[in-house]
């Protein structure tokens, strides 16, 4: 009797075996078209357990090695659903899969659909009973064979990695594989992971698969047990280059918990992972996208605990250093910012390493720390706790800095601060210091501390106190020019504001028009600027003449003597105008009615009057030419 061409385990039993081929297309294998092994002969076999096939001729043996071998896994429609319930049904078709793995090198396969083997191993329950799974072993044998773990094919990797994670799966919490093996397949697993650049592509699915099997078995925790440790910083470096805005929330979810559950299980965390994970922030990074940035932001909020050493370590290095880590061009400027949002614990730790900074005699090292302390209090919501408090402290003095650039850069910060978080407790630390730099030396400063409480005020009323606002007005008298007028200006657009938000009754900044109208006495300002200032600027210009009238009712009825003088003599001024207006108007009118009537006498000359009238008009006579 032949020896079968290849023999499947004893372990099936023929009244199934008999029923296996309802699960397989008529055509399972071809070779060259020369010779068909079907299924017909499943389970028919003398020993009840065999494929029979065909004796292959001389030439089929000879060219057996370099034959193209097709196997086509075709199920019909249903096939899937039969699966469905009957483990022994997917053993089958497994252990028959398994059967043609170890009859020929995977070289000389070339899968159809062979996405089917992985669909039935996803449908056997975990941990199944131990003679199950010894009816499976050949084909975890089978499907890590060295010429399968490392194909050049990216397809047959995918299909390979989702066919043993599955396996993994269904065998934890024992690992079917030796260590070495584990290795190799961790080497394919972090291999296919490019494939995630697409959202759209065919193997989009299984990657999904792949990811979401490791998330959920931890069989990723295993690399840390093999000391794959430069796997593990692959495998980060590719999560973070093939995150993306449009994959799905459950496939960032499952990328942050792998990387999640890499870190907390470290017993110690390799400086190469950690940097790798601080390399990503910074917003002005063009190669990082928002969502690898984001990840890095969960997944160090989710691990701050366990990073707060490593970080802390390598910022204190940097900070030390004053410069960049070179290998992975990280800027601890832009990790203090962006750690400080997800985990600002961890930065509380270098605090007093910010202050020394801030108080450095290099003034670029002064302007960065500024800038970055300026930042972090920027953030809306940000609040200074008890660790943070001494770095407030010396940023604020920094209004005072020898270099006016300093103050200026302070200043343009102390507005963000005030903006984002009117009402947190260092914003009357804040206003307190500008009230005190309305007296800056340079008129520039100055002139910033103006437009920094007049934008805050214009935002919202009532994070800055009218006596600060009456402050402001003062400037009105400073010594600049320049300072002066920028000043009215503002008071014109906090009162213009004020008119539409304040309800009736309110009368908090019903001074700043009296306050304007005292700049009449002062010779730098023309009264047609004061004029035109207190009343076409301040009013809102959607205001009805009947909101105007009654608003400057309201206002003058609070004037005070040099106020209403003020205002009297700027109606005396127009009316004095508009006497000297009608005057030239009549004049004008005269005058055009003279000419009109000299126009008329003239038209009606006869040429021989005409040398006369000229002369007449003008007192010169004036030689016409002979018109005949």
């Amino acid at each position: 009797m032949r020896k079968p061409l290849v023999s499947l385990p004893p372990f099936l039993p023929p009244a199934r075996l008999s029923n296996f081929p309802n699960l397989v297309s008529d055509r399972a294998l071809t070779i060259r078209n020369d010779a068909v092994i079907s299924t017909e002969g499943i389970g028919s076999g003398a020993d009840g357990g065999g494929i029979q096939a065909p004796k292959p001729s001389f030439h089929q043996r000879r060219s057996r090695q370099s034959l193209k071998v097709n196997l086509l896994f075709g199920f019909r429609q249903n096939s899937m659903k039969e699966l469905e319930g009957k483990p022994w049904k997917v053993t089958s078709f497994v252990c028959y899969f398994t059967s043609f793995l170890l009859f020929k090198s995977f070289s000389e396969i070339e899968f159809l659909n062979t996405r089917n083997i992985a669909t039935c191993l996803s449908k056997i329950e975990q941990s199944p009973c131990s003679s199950f799974l010894e009816s499976m072993r050949p084909f975890p044998d089978a499907v890590v064979k060295p010429e399968l773990l490392k194909h050049q094919d990216g397809d047959v990797n995918l299909l390979v990695a989702t066919c043993v994670i599955e396996i993994t799966r269904v065998a934890a919490p024992k690992a079917p594989y030796s260590d070495n093996v584990l290795k190799d397949i961790f080497h394919s697993i972090v291999g296919t992971l490019g494939g995630l650049h697409s959202t759209s592509g065919p193997s989009c699915g299984r990657m999904v698969v792949i990811l979401e099997t490791l998330a959920k078995s931890r069989f990723c925790v295993v690399m840390l047990d093999l000391e794959c440790h430069n796997l593990v910083n692959e495998m980060f470096t590719k999560f973070f280059n093939v995150a993306r805005d449009d994959h799905s929330a459950s496939v960032l979810l499952s990328i942050q918990t792998i990387m999640v559950l890499l870190i907390e299980e470290s017993d110690e965390i390799q400086e190469d992972l950690l940097l790798i994970a601080l390399s990503v922030l910074g917003c002005y990074k063009s190669d990082v996208n928002t969502a690898a940035r984001r990840l890095a932001f969960n997944v160090i909020e989710q691990c701050a605990g366990k990073l707060e050493a490593g970080i802390k370590q390598f910022l204190i290095s940097s900070m030390s250093r004053d410069r960049k880590s070179v290998k992975y061009e990280i800027d601890y400027h832009e990790v203090i910012y962006d750690v400080y949002r997800c985990a600002p614990l961890i930065i509380a730790g270098v605090a007093q390493y910010l202050t020394r900074k801030l108080m450095s005699d290099q003034l670029d090292t002064r302007l960065k720390a500024v800038g970055l302390v300026g930042d972090l209090f920027a953030l809306p919501g940000s609040s200074i706790s008890e660790a943070f408090q001494p770095v407030f402290s010396v940023f604020l003095k920094r209004l005072t800095d020898r270099v006016v650039t300093v103050r200026m850069f302070v200043l343009e910060h102390l507005k963000s601060c005030l903006m984002s978080n009117t009402f947190t407790a260092g914003a009357a630390q804040i206003v307190s210091a500008l009230r005190d730099q309305l007296l800056d030396c340079d008129e520039k400063v100055r002139k910033q501390v103006v437009a920094v409480i007049c934008d805050v005020a214009c935002h919202d009323l009532s994070s800055i106190p009218v006596e600060t606002v009456k402050l402001v007005a003062e400037r009105l008298q400073d010594k600049s020019l320049f300072v002066k007028r920028y000043t009215l200006k503002r008071l014109a657009e906090i009162y213009g504001v004020y008119c539409l938000k304040c309800a009736d009754g309110k009368t908090e900044f019903d001074w700043i028009p009296g306050k304007t109208l005292r700049c009449l006495y002062d010779r730098d300002f023309r009264p047609d600027t004061i004029e035109s200032f207190v009343y076409r600027s301040m009013l809102p210009t959607d205001f009805s003449m009947i909101d105007k009238v009654q608003q400057w009712l309201k206002v003058f009825s609070g004037f005070d003597k040099v106020e209403m003088m003020a205002h009297e003599k700027i109606l005396e001024q127009k009316r004095r105008l508009h006497r000297d207006m009608q005057t030239l108007s009549v004049s004008q009118a005269d005058d055009q009615n003279c000419i009109a009537s000299l126009s008329c006498s003239s038209s009606i000359m006869t040429d021989a009057e005409a040398p006369f009238a000229d002369t007449f008009m003008s007192g010169v006579k004036i030689d016409y030419p002979n018109l005949d």
